[in-house]
């Protein structure tokens, strides 16, 4: 089963996980006595995490959100209880130090800075998850995610379609690459580039959202620390290229597991 890019390229340099920091001993508070109800995978630079019985799609929308390293223990507890409570399978970044790898300059462009990623069981799904997190996350930062979208404009919250469990075809080169299936069964790579591609025949189920962040409706109120503020600054990105950061108050400034490795 094939490893992401990011697991693969610091895994070829001996990078693993290492003790345990904050992130993980967050997230396992966080199921606040449930963890009888959860599988709980490490492995390469992510934790795993999926509801006992809930069997992963082949593939689907997927959503990531970034993070700093220094704000990334914010962000886990202000996404990991949404994401519990909806009973759906998700991994994050096992430690701040990987946390920090992920948004180095060294990581390829189309694997850098996703801190989470959600893997949700229907279209409905994902587009609540994205809409509740981004309202989560609002006043931290973290860079953009090349080869996804962003659900609005300086979003935390990403999305892109892809594989969710590893499957493997060999390319024209004799390479195994990722795939995913196309209307009539066709194994298609599932590309992973350092901007957004998703597939010619799905549905878009964030265009709306998309449009309505577009317009001048009024923003849904969003709680803040008192005296946040938000702005918006150019930055380079992880690995390359341009992204905006979202600023704000915060906390500071290859194996697949079940399934889930096989895509970012």
């Amino acid at each position: 089963m094939p490893a992401n890019i990011a697991e693969s390229y610091w895994g070829s340099r001996g990078i693993q996980q290492g003790p345990e920091d904050e992130l993980a001993q967050s997230a396992r508070a966080l199921l606040n006595g449930n963890q009888s109800q959860w599988s709980w995978t490490p492995s390469g630079i992510w934790i795993c995490l999926v509801p006992a019985g809930v069997k992963l799609a082949p593939q689907g929308w997927k959503l990531h959100i970034s993070a700093t390293s220094r704000n990334a223990a914010g962000g886990l507890a202000a996404v990991a209880p949404i994401l519990i409570g909806e009973g759906v399978p998700f991994k994050f970044a096992a430690t701040r130090k990987q946390m920090a790898l992920l948004n180095s300059s060294d990581t390829p462009r189309e694997a850098a800075g996703k801190f989470i990623t959600v893997y949700p069981l229907d279209d409905a799904q994902a587009l609540r998850l994205a809409e509740v997190c981004d309202v989560a996350t609002r006043g931290l930062h973290g860079p953009a995610i090349l080869s996804d979208r962003a659900l609005r404009p300086g979003s935390l919250v990403h999305y892109r379609y892809g594989a969710f469990q590893g499957s493997g075809a060999f390319d024209k080169d004799g390479q195994m690459v990722s795939v995913i299936r196309d209307p009539q069964g066709g194994a298609v790579p599932d590309e992973r580039r350092a901007w957004f591609t998703p597939p010619e025949w799905v549905t878009h189920p964030f265009a709306a959202a998309q449009q309505l962040a577009n317009t001048d409706a009024p923003q849904r109120p969003v709680r803040r620390a008192p005296g946040a503020q938000a702005r918006e600054q150019r930055r380079r990105l992880p690995g390359g290229g341009p992204c905006h950061w979202r600023h704000g108050r915060d906390q500071g400034g290859s194996r697949a597991c079940g399934g889930m490795g096989a895509g970012r």
